[in-house]
């Protein structure tokens, strides 16, 4: 996956209002955009392709210093290395496909539907340009590789000979010409008896028949013989013969190399350096393949190992493949070696397969997809061999699917959450409406009321809440988690996903069944078996969703002994036969039709619950359904809960001053008139640079800064480096609306809305706290 803001675009658009659509476009997932400049003629982009280090060319064709395919042309002359992409207004197909013939990448028509998808058309321009420098890259690696074994076969100090199959000489090389004394040109396309002549071969009968351009056996011997050859001037030299057959265009090919026997060591060094380049050759760009004896010793490991993990070879060989390698299991705790997967190998004679972590010869670990298979001789085990791939791209790309899957589910939940959020909302504006007529006419207001309000607000907090959550991308957040209500929430979003033809039936366990979990994957990894199912009953049907618990006994399994909580998902769909199910977990392996499915569904849920330390299990027959498992660690710590009760506040403002920055001009005064109320001086800036205005003038008196993080212009985060920078270490606190915010300097983060007295308590904690950092500063 290319680094999309890491590229520099050149845009040649002469209409300002265009150049801004395309600029719109370039943001519309939300991603950081590339590097954008911008020409508005011919003559301009020509200057800017000549100095800057343009990656790709956005192009119309209708400029005021030129106009249709010349100006393509023109750019492509200029600059024939850089990938240019026609966005232009002419909807021809005829000249669509005259500008592909003329070189470019893409052609985009403004105000099409394809033109709404710029950006992705963009990302395909720079990785297929990405794509076409890696093949450059590898082609040159052959080229150099030919090269280089050419030169090493030249170098060598054996006679180097290739025949063709009636025995005529095809190649001859440096060693051939010092050993029998014949040059290239008298060598090309003499029968091999120039230097075996047939009294030669009668006196030794072993020398294969159609070496020599005989009517003999077609295949040539194995194994290495010795006889003598004849040099040009007629004397006689002992070499040892080794033959090899291949084939070329169709045509049979035979390689022979002589020996001298008489430079036998020199000629030894010789071999050994081409079989050394060979082995480097062929295992460099591979797996990692470790093997390993009964009890995990190292006895073999490959130059991939060592480059993936960054030990030398001596370093591995004959130490324990656990404690060198095996960095932790899939919750993040020091792998066992008594539970681990390579003892599971060895005790029961059997292959598996994980996703776990390795460790780094510096200490730093990286994610590896592992397959152990045991060594049978005699139904005796010898050993194992662990072949590895580090995942860290497969993980990336598989992340930024799940997060796709995750907003396309939001997009279809979107009329269902509505619904619910403006219920919420009504009853909110009914209360607060009756509120605000009793007070006008003097009367008490209804403290129900009141209650309804906030009961109301709270509903409507979760809810946005759980979307926000939902809709995450972060890494993976382990923490003890009851299964029982990551299913009683993942039904309500279930009843609006499904259709009627579906029905849904849950059935969680009453007792806790607490897991150490990242709830909202697991939620993710319900939504996609849920999806499948979905698919697979296209003519309606039932989902039923539940959980079981069952225990792993020491020995009677390949996986790891101990107590599961298992959350079964089964439907009443199509099915799977026993190839399709073997093949189910497979990255890209999909039944669906092209355009339908990408076939990382089950993949996904088969990883993320191993990195959470479990495993899937499916079963399915065609016609009866699918049934699949998703096996969790039980886990004896209380599970945590988001929505437990907000900490009371125990103080007020008691005349300290707050320093508000709120860009939202209604929030910013309900803010200030709550904490005014509260005790607080408040001073409200609308940015972060009349805040920094306002903390210059009073900086003396601020107690805290109770900053938004995102605003125009000067941000919370750079609000607080700019402050920090100036006068040091100073109370703050960072209010946001989005849920994958992470704190700056260990300073705590507010999630909109937040209750008063979690505002007030954590202002409080945050004053407190700078003055500790002060007082420990005097001292």
């Amino acid at each position: 996956m290319i680094e999309f803001a890491q590229h520099t675009l050149l845009l040649v658009e002469d209409s300002p209002a265009d150049r801004l659509i395309v600029q719109e476009f370039l943001l519309e997932d939300g991603l950081q955009p590339p590097v954008l400049l911008e020409a508005e003629d011919l003559r301009s982009a020509v200057t800017l392709l000549n100095e800057a280090g343009i990656d790709l060319v956005l192009l119309d064709l209708g400029l005021p210093d030129s106009t249709g395919l010349a100006t393509l042309q023109q750019l492509r002359r200029c600059a024939p290395a850089v990938p240019v992409m026609v966005f232009t207004g002419l909807d021809d197909e005829e000249t669509a496909l005259e500008a592909l013939r003329e070189g470019a990448t893409d052609y985009l028509v403004k105000g099409s539907e394809s033109a709404r998808s710029l950006r992705r058309a963009v990302r395909m321009a720079l990785e297929r340009e990405q794509l076409r420098a890696e093949l450059e890259e590898h082609h040159q690696r052959l080229r150099d590789r030919d090269a280089r074994l050419r030169a090493l076969v030249e170098t060598a100090q054996d006679a180097i000979i290739s025949c063709d199959e009636r025995g005529r000489i095809l190649y001859w090389n440096r060693g051939a010409q010092v050993m029998f004394g014949y040059t290239v040109e008298e060598a090309l396309d003499q029968p091999l008896s120039l230097i075996i002549p047939p009294e030669f071969h009668r006196v030794d009968p072993d020398v294969p028949a159609p070496a020599l351009g005989s009517k003999g056996d077609p295949t040539p011997p194995t194994g290495i013989r010795e006889f003598t050859a004849r040099r040009k001037d007629g004397s006689a030299v002992p070499v040892e013969l080794a033959l090899s057959e291949w084939r070329e265009k169709g045509q049979r090919r035979v390689t022979a190399i002589l020996r001298d026997v008489e430079e036998r060591s020199a000629a030894r060094d010789a071999i050994e350096g081409l079989s050394q380049e060979y082995e480097l050759l062929l295992t460099s760009a591979g797996q990692g393949i470790i093997g390993v004896d009964v009890s995990g010793t190292v006895t073999f490991a490959n130059p991939a190992a060592c480059t993936l993990t960054g030990w030398t070879l001596g370093q591995i060989v004959g130490q324990s493949s656990h404690d060198l390698l095996h960095h932790s299991d899939g919750v993040g705790h020091p792998s066992p070696s008594d539970s681990s997967a390579l003892r599971r190998c060895l005790d029961h004679a059997a292959e598996i397969r994980e996703e776990t972590r390795f460790r780094n010869a510096d200490g730093s670990s990286f994610p590896v997809a592992v397959t152990f298979r045991p060594i049978l001789r005699d139904q005796t085990i010898h050993g194992a061999v662990l072949v590895f791939e580090d995942i860290s791209s497969r993980l990336a790309l598989e992340e930024q699917l799940r997060h796709a899957q995750k907003m396309e589910v939001v997009g279809s939940l979107s009329g269902g959450i509505a619904h619910d959020f403006n219920n919420e909302l009504a009853i909110i504006v009914l209360n607060a409406g009756m509120a605000l007529a009793e007070l006008q006419r003097g009367l008490p207001v209804d403290p129900e009321g009141i209650a309804e309000i906030k009961a109301a607000a709270d509903r409507a907090t979760r809810i946005t809440q759980q979307l926000l959550g939902f809709s995450r991308r972060a890494p993976l957040e382990l923490r003890p988690t009851d299964l029982r209500g990551i299913v009683d929430r993942l039904s309500s979003i279930l009843e609006k996903l499904l259709p009627e033809r579906i029905q849904l039936v849950v059935e969680p366990l009453p007792d806790p069944c607490v897991s150490q979990v990242d709830p909202s994957v697991v939620e993710q990894a319900l939504l996609n078996l849920a999806t499948n199912a979905r698919d697979a009953m296209p003519e309606g049907g039932r989902l039923e969703i539940g959980i079981e618990r069952f225990r792993v006994e020491e020995g009677s399994s390949t996986e790891a002994a101990g107590e599961y909580h298992t959350i079964v998902v089964r439907d009443t769909g199509v099915g799977m036969d026993a190839a399709t199910l073997e093949k189910a977990t497979v990255p890209f392996f999909t039944t669906k039709p092209q355009g339908k499915g990408t076939g990382l569904g089950l993949s996904m849920v088969y990883g993320l619950t191993q990195q959470m330390g479990g495993f899937l299990r499916l079963a399915s027959q065609p016609g009866k359904g699918t049934t699949a498992r998703i096996c969790l660690p039980a886990s004896n710590t209380r599970a945590r809960y988001d929505d437990a009760p907000a900490v009371q506040a125990t103080t007020d403002g008691a005349g300290k001053v707050v320093l508000l920055v709120e860009d939202e001009p209604n929030l910013r005064e309900a803010c200030a008139r709550v904490l005014g109320r509260c005790g607080y001086k408040v001073l409200a800036a609308e940015d972060g640079n009349e805040a920094l205005r306002l903390f210059e003038a009073n900086a003396a008196i601020i107690d805290v800064v109770l900053s938004d993080l995102g605003m125009p212009g000067l941000g919370g985060r750079e609000l607080h480096d700019e402050l920090t920078k100036l006068h040091g270490p100073i109370p703050f606190v960072f209010t946001t609306g989005y849920a994958e915010a992470s704190a700056v300097d260990g300073r705590p983060i507010l999630i909109k809305p937040w209750p008063v007295d979690v505002l007030l308590e954590t202002l409080e904690a945050e004053v407190r706290r700078g003055r500790s950092s002060t007082a420990q500063a005097g001292h």
